[in-house]
């Protein structure tokens, strides 16, 4: 039987134990299973294209032949890679050259597969400034790896009788993903300003282009103001079902008196 299901043959006669019974769905349950997903991902193996591997950090980077590409006012990156004791950061800084502007950079990496350094949040912009097209920035990538991790700090005073306090709250605020969100809603807030600057040198605001903003912006979070319908329903049903609960309350409490009256 269990051969005859695996090639898709007829049973014939079912068993009549409860065990054989058993023994059966479960078989059943664990081949249609292990069946569906082997033939998705045979399906998927044979129809979606290989792409090329993506460089991700660093030691890819520095094993691929792609050169590096600064800024000369970038001169902390450029520093940190020339002077650093790693192999990777050496073999990438023998592959690096210098310049004069952000759209040489990402023009390099658009025509010649080059890696462009620059901090992670004004690469972002600068892409969306120089590349408002979502069809252009699709062939722009920027790596996972950051290469230089940056930190969150305060200024106190030295030795201040309050820092573990304030220490405390920052790493409140980075576990928490704080930082992050801050980041994200100010990165949304520039990206939506840059396109309507450019929009507004172009052409006018249409229904199109209310949809590529919403595109920029993202999938924004749900606050009490985009909620308000549901919750405008809610008071309504509650006080429908209080004002409909008061009704029958009352009519009960009427009948009763009636059947009393009756009664007597």
């Amino acid at each position: 039987m269990a051969i005859g299901m695996f090639l898709s043959q007829s049973l014939g006669n079912l068993p009549t134990t409860h065990s054989s019974r058993m023994l059966i769905v479960t078989w059943l349950i664990f081949a249609f299973i292990v069946g569906t997903a082997y033939r998705g991902n045979l399906t998927a193996f044979l129809t979606i294209p290989k792409y090329p591997p993506k460089i991700d950090t660093l030691e890819q980077l520095a094993d691929s032949k792609s050169r590096a590409k600064f800024r000369p006012n970038s001169t902390t990156f450029y520093q940190y890679f020339q002077e650093s004791e790693l192999s990777s950061f050496r073999r990438v800084y023998q592959r690096s050259d210098l310049l004069p502007s952000v759209t040489d950079g990402l023009r390099e990496v658009m025509l010649n597969h080059a890696a462009y350094f620059q901090e992670r949040l004004n690469m972002d912009l600068e892409i969306a400034r120089h590349y408002p097209s979502m069809k252009e920035r699709s062939k722009l990538y920027i790596a996972r790896e950051n290469v230089m991790p940056g930190f969150a700090a305060w200024m106190v005073p030295k030795d201040a009788p309050y820092m573990d306090n304030v220490n405390k709250v920052i790493r409140a605020a980075r576990e928490s993903g704080l930082l992050q969100k801050w980041t994200e809603d100010v990165m949304r807030y520039e990206k939506r300003q840059i396109f309507l600057e450019q929009l507004k040198e172009t052409t006018e605001m249409t229904e199109g282009t209310n949809a590529t903003i919403a595109q920029i912006e993202g999938n924004l979070a749900l606050t009490v103001v985009h909620l308000q319908g549901p919750l405008i329903l809610l008071v309504l049903g509650l006080g429908m079902a209080s004002l409909i609960f008061v009704m029958e309350v009352i009519v009960e409490f009427s009948f009763r008196r009636v059947l009393a009256k009756r009664h007597k």
